[in-house]
């Protein structure tokens, strides 16, 4: 293993390094910083941050403590032809929120338009456990959310089928173990 250089340090400022308040479910109100376009695989990576609020700028005040990490606020847009439907809606709750914009067909031209991006807790596998992430589950526009059409979503839990299998009893280990 390579050893940290700078350890007494980094040791130092663990705790104010990794402490934040984590984002609440339900509505926020969002921006467009930037969009790739990924035509290999047919989506649109979008990254957001929040604007408005307690978690304004929630994301890139993570990227200024902690660098390029896995947190920050990204959205997957599918466009394959199974997935047309939601990007429509994705590109009408942005057209509805941004006073004459009209989509044409040029990701890049999405960078800075708002939308409310409702968070939703749902359930995923790693490893062996089941844990719960927190994603924007919906684009909404800033119109439905004055409306007062946002709602609240429940968390997505994963079909039993797709959980591990807990072990019930230790009779029911395999004779490997080596205890």
């Amino acid at each position: 293993m390579r050893k940290i250089e700078n350890w007494e340090e980094l040791k130092s400022t663990t705790d104010e390094v990794i402490s934040f308040e984590s984002l609440p479910v339900g509505p926020q109100f969002c921006k467009i910083v930037d969009v790739q376009d990924v035509e290999e695989k047919e989506y649109l990576k979008i990254y957001f941050d929040i604007v408005k609020g307690d978690f304004k700028d929630v994301f890139k005040d993570q990227e200024e403590r902690f660098g390029n990490w896995p947190s920050q606020g990204i959205m997957y847009w599918s466009y394959k032809k199974s997935a047309e439907r939601f990007f429509a809606a994705h590109i009408t709750a942005i057209e509805k929120s941004n006073d004459g914009f009209k989509w044409n067909w040029l990701p890049q031209n999405l960078k800075g338009k708002y939308f409310v991006g409702n968070f939703a807790e749902e359930e995923y596998v790693d490893g062996n456990e089941v844990k719960v992430s927190l994603k924007v589950r919906e684009v909404r526009s800033i119109q439905a959310f004055k409306e007062g059409n946002v709602k609240e979503l429940p968390i997505k839990l994963l079909p039993e089928d797709k959980k591990p299998q807990q072990i019930q009893n230790i009779d029911d280990l395999s004779d490997d173990l080596p205890f």
